[in-house]
């Protein structure tokens, strides 16, 4: 509802500033008459250069705009014709008619995005989704310092084999205050390292060096191995981003759903009323 807000500023500042002239005449929207003296004073106010051509068809064409919604305003409600402050409450139930409801509009985008066109635009733009953060494919394990068979976890946990694996998830199940283990997905350090004393680690020092380490603090034991990981300053694997390139990509659709729709009401507006610029 951007486009809306705009107008409505717009009117708002035209019903605020405009006042009668007889100078030439610069546009006409049915009854609306818009001089050279009023655009002048106008567009001075609103920050535009009445100098400058391209300044004033932007004007001029804003204008138009506001004018028509206006008389649309009116012609759907007698009541509001005799209203001097349009206020937004107002535009939004008129307006309903003619622009598509959010939802209606979602129902009318398409959601699917196939692997290849997510894998073609993250080819494109990878390097605008650069990590702000190290992420990492790692185990962590956070056990109370009393928990039992603690030397087979100071074992188990540098995972030399799928039995090792099988053991941490067993013994984390029975005796682990927290626990996080994926070696096929990636995550960001900082998640894990939220779990842990801010006094006691150093992150890139056990991320970088893949470490395989494990301290007592403050009545716990951690462990952590960091399995994998990838740089604050590269570009993030096509699978931890996946589901932001869909929905970059989708938004990009609504945006142009919306613009489609915004052109489509001026066109009806402007083809529906007396409309004459003399630029």
């Amino acid at each position: 509802m951007h486009r809306i807000s705009g107008i409505i500023l717009f009117v708002g500042t035209l019903l605020f500033l405009q006042s009668c002239s007889n100078d030439d005449l610069l546009a006409k929207v049915n009854d609306h008459e818009l001089t050279e003296n009023d655009a002048e004073m106008l567009m001075n106010n609103l920050g535009y250069d009445s100098k400058k051509k391209e300044d004033r068809t932007v004007f001029v064409d804003k204008w138009v705009d506001a004018m028509l919604m206006q008389d649309e305003i009116a012609e759907s409600n007698e009541k509001m014709a005799k209203v001097a402050d349009f206020r937004a409450s107002l535009f939004k139930g008129e307006l309903a008619n003619y622009f598509l409801a959010e939802e209606q509009l979602i129902k009318s985008i398409d959601t699917v995005a196939t692997e290849k066109e997510l894998k073609d635009y993250y080819e494109k733009h990878k390097n605008e989704f650069e990590l702000q953060d190290f992420i990492v494919k790692a185990l962590f394990i956070k056990l109370p310092v009393d928990a039992p068979k603690m030397d087979e976890i100071k074992d188990a946990y540098l995972l030399k084999n799928d039995k090792d694996i099988a053991r941490i998830e067993s013994y984390a199940k029975l005796y682990a205050d927290d626990f996080y283990f994926d070696d096929q997905n990636w995550i960001f350090f900082q998640e894990i390292r939220g779990k842990m004393p801010s006094r006691s680690i150093n992150s890139n020092s056990i991320v970088l060096g893949r470490s395989k380490t494990h301290f007592e603090a403050d009545g716990f034991v951690y462990f952590i191995n960091v399995l994998d990981y990838k740089l604050k300053s590269e570009s993030p694997p096509f699978d931890f981003i996946k589901d932001q390139i869909r929905e970059r990509l989708i938004g990009q659709r609504m945006n142009a759903k919306r613009t489609e729709v915004e052109k489509k009401l001026n066109e009806r507006l402007k083809n529906k009323h007396e409309i004459t610029i003399n630029l």
